[in-house]
């Protein structure tokens, strides 16, 4: 398999024309390929073109979180897709542990536990997210989820009902090069963010103020952060401002013009 792969980037590498990152340290990642390889005539071939956001708003269809066990006043944290080995949802449950001890009214969601192919081998640290969850005894109480899978098409309902977006790694090779979409989601509902450091978007955050970040595995931090996004309304509405003016620069139509002029 591995051996598969060297051979497929091989022949990406030789015949491709036109090659799109998602960011600079991808950029760097495929320089460095190329060198090796001794296609150093390409470097000028590779554009920095992340995913992007559609030009139209969300719209909330209908009500899905908010009302009873968790109410309109309580401040809602969302986990904005699945729960890979790459992610460290184990630091978030010890942060929540913390908090649940001094407050009742801050709750987050999971919109997507399991991931939809039933045979996904990355189903073991789901197995492991919820008895660790039941283990401190956080589940139905602060901690939320959706067994299954939500569709696609619907995420706009459980992201505008959030109070802010979340998103939390280990310090690791994929943390390096990563671009994960679940920001863009952020972004496109307007979502203050609480991420780890390490990845490109720790850096756009803490560069136009999106949110906060903390360093991996930080319990402390993580509750800090936590909290003052949860009780300081005013920092977390001038977050807001900040990421809906981020936004734009991540829309389909204004990151398909370094595609056209390129």
């Amino acid at each position: 398999m591995v051996l598969l792969w060297k051979v497929r980037q091989r022949i990406i590498l030789r015949f491709g024309q036109v090659f799109l990152v998602a960011n600079e340290k991808q950029k760097d990642l495929v320089i460095g390929q190329m060198l090796i390889l001794g296609y150093a005539n390409k470097l000028d071939s590779i554009t920095v073109l992340p995913f992007g956001l559609p030009d139209s708003v969300p719209v909330r269809n209908r009500s899905v979180l908010r009302g009873n066990t968790i109410k309109d006043t309580d401040f809602l944290l969302v986990w904005g897709g699945g729960i890979w080995d790459w992610f460290d949802p184990f630091t978030l449950l010890q942060a929540l542990s913390v908090i649940q001890a001094q407050r009742d009214d801050i709750k987050i969601y999971f919109p997507g536990v399991q991931p939809p192919n039933p045979d996904s081998k990355k189903m073991a640290i789901g197995k492991r997210f919820l008895a660790e969850a039941n283990r401190l005894h956080l589940t139905g109480k602060t901690v939320f989820m959706n067994d299954e899978w939500t569709p696609y098409d619907r995420r706009a309902d459980y992201l505008l009902e959030a109070d802010a977006g979340i998103s939390l790694h280990y310090d690791s090779l994929e943390t390096r090069f990563a671009f994960r979409t679940r920001m863009l989601d952020y972004l496109w509902a307007g979502l203050p963010i609480i991420s780890s450091t390490g990845d490109c978007w720790a850096g756009v955050i803490e560069q136009y103020g999106l949110g906060i970040t903390v360093p991996p595995e930080d319990v402390d931090a993580l509750v800090a952060a936590i909290m003052r996004m949860a009780g300081d309304i005013p920092y977390r509405e001038r977050c807001r401002s900040q990421v809906i003016e981020a936004a734009r620069a991540y829309r389909w139509s204004t990151l398909a013009e370094r595609l056209i002029t390129k």
